[in-house]
This record gives C-alpha cells, sequence and structure tokens, in this order.
C-alpha cells in the first residue's frame, strides 16, 4: 500500500513475525492516501480500504512491535521530514518532543540510482560495493572547505577524465606544484605504459561535499584494478564493505545520546543478492548476518 502507481499490495503476516525474531521492535507503514479515496477524489473516503492497515496493527500487537502509521493515525502524534533528503536530523526539533521520519541513505548514488525524482541520477555510474573512496567532484581553491587530494598510488601513464560522455582533461600525468579548477566527473581511464586499453574508474559518491579518498591502482589486474587504500585527508577511519553504513548512522547517533527513542531499518538482510556477502540459510531466506549484527550494534 506504499503507492497507488507500483505498491498496492496488502501487508503480510510473515513479515511482522520475521521482523520480530529478528529482535527489531519497530515498523512504519508507508502509505499512500489515493488507495482509500473514492475515484481519485480525496474527500471521498472508503472506509472498507482501511482493512489492511488494521490488521497490520493487530499483527504489530501480536508480535510486540510499535506500529507506525504514515501519515500519522491520531493528532496528537507529530511527525516532520529531516534536512537532506530526510538524511540529517534536525536537533532543534529535539524539544518539542516532534517524530523525525529521518533515512540514512548514503551513499545516495547508490541508494538513489536512476531514481526519476532526483535530477541527474540516470547519469550516475552503475553502483558498485563496497564503492571505493572516489568522490564524482575534484575541488579546486575555489572550495577550500572541501579541499582534499584524490590519492591514487600505482604506475600509469595517462589520465583521462569524462563527465557527461565527454573527455574534459587528457594528458599524460606528471604530478608537481600548481593549482587546478574544480570539475566532476563520471568517469576516469587509467592507460598503462605500453598498454591498448585504459582501466575505468568510476566514483564511488556523486554528493557534493564528500571527501576524497585514496585508492590503489593495479593495472594488471583484470577483477580488481582499483582498490581502497586506506583513508585520505579528512577522510574516516571506517574501511570494509560496512564502511557506508557505519558513516549513515553517525548522525542519528547523536539523536540516541540525547534520548531520543531511533528507528534502525534496512532493505538488504534477507535476499538482498549481493556478491560479495556470504549469506547464512535462515527461515526460508539468505540472511546477511553481518549487516543484521551491524544494525542490532546502532
Amino acid at each position: 500500500m506504499m503507492s497507488a502507481e507500483w505498491a498496492q499490495g496488502p501487508f503480510q503476516e510473515e513479515d511482522f513475525r520475521l521482523i520480530a525474531k529478528l529482535v527489531f521492535d519497530f515498523v512504519r507503514l508507508p502509505l499512500d492516501y489515493r488507495l482509500w479515496t473514492v475515484g481519485g477524489d480525496w474527500e471521498r473516503i472508503d472506509e472498507h480500504a482501511f482493512a489492511p492497515i488494521d490488521q497490520a496493527v493487530r499483527w504489530g500487537i501480536r508480535c510486540g512491535i510499535h506500529v507506525c502509521v504514515n501519515p500519522p493515525a491520531e493528532p496528537r502524534d507529530l511527525f516532520a521530514d529531516a534536512l537532506s533528503y530526510g538524511r540529517e536530523p534536525c536537533l532543534e526539533l529535539l524539544p518539542l518532543r516532534v517524530a523525525q521520519a529521518t533515512r540514512g541513505y548514503h551513499p545516495m548514488s547508490l541508494t538513489h540510482y536512476r531514481a526519476d525524482w532526483v535530477e541527474g541520477s540516470d547519469a550516475w555510474p552503475v553502483p558498485a560495493w563496497p564503492p571505493l573512496p572516489v568522490s564524482a567532484h575534484l575541488y579546486g581553491p575555489g572550495q577550500p572547505e572541501l579541499a582534499s587530494a584524490l590519492v591514487v598510488e600505482g604506475p600509469f601513464a595517462r589520465l583521462r577524465v569524462r563527465a557527461d560522455g565527454k573527455v574534459i582533461l587528457d594528458r599524460a600525468f606528471r604530478p608537481g606544484p600548481g593549482k587546478g579548477e574544480w570539475m566532476t566527473f563520471t568517469e576516469m581511464g587509467f592507460l598503462a605504459p605500453g598498454a591498448a586499453r585504459e582501466k575505468v574508474l568510476a566514483p564511488g559518491d556523486t554528493e557534493w561535499g564528500t571527501r576524497q579518498g585514496m585508492i590503489r591502482v593495479d593495472l594488471a589486474s583484470d577483477t580488481a584494478p582499483f582498490t581502497p587504500a586506506g583513508a585520505g585527508p579528512g577522510a574516516g577511519a571506517e574501511s570494509g564493505a560496512q564502511a557506508p553504513w557505519q558513516s549513515a548512522i553517525k548522525p542519528f547517533q547523536e539523536l540516541e545520546r540525547r534520548g531520543a527513542g531511533i528507528m534502525v531499518g534496512d532493505f538488504g538482510v534477507l535476499d538482498s543478492n549481493r556478491a560479495e556477502v556470504a549469506y547464512k540459510p535462515w527461515e526460508g531466506h539468505l540472511l546477511d548476518r553481518e549487516m543484521l549484527e551491524l544494525l542490532q550494534r546502532f
């Protein structure tokens, strides 16, 4: 019942049972009000359409799960959206006792790849996991607060930088002094000495303000020519496949420290079909236990 266009089906009792068994105790029911209107007229309500919602609430009570009906079910329940697509909690709302509908989208180049409501996402590179610590933005002296170098270790003879399908930089790479402009790129091609074909690097993060990290280049490798090589200037200490999720959770830890309850959710604990995950059979599904334990920790 999330959308009149693509998700009109009812909630499933089995989902509530599995959520409780995974030791979670909160669910949010995103609802599209058009599904309970008559003929698309929002002033005419079909009360029979509320039956699946009532049933979901009863399942929640039976399983010991708090059910958040969104939009709110009662006038006293006030919800406010958070900042930056809901990713940044607004701490100023805490004294007002207003609940915040927040989402830990990170990186958005993964969670919103080709999302039709995010401008430019159709041109983002195909996401890979874990994403490399490479921002799509190369900041110059005009953005001193974001200044961070993309550090590349490894021999190569030529660098080609592309943006929107066009080559914007093509030259032999000889490091030296001087200042440069900022640019946004979609691909970097690295050409080994004597090689006929280049290896292509796509950014792991397309958001403005993300600082650059450090990568290692091995152009002799066909399977992993680019790998993280440690933290670059301004980068965090997290590493590994779960590092982006840890970064996404950090802003909400401050809410918890100030006494606010936190709902932690994820789309990928069961049957997420990620090549790098060692799944475990569980209740007829494939369980990403590493991700589950990460969510339970936070």
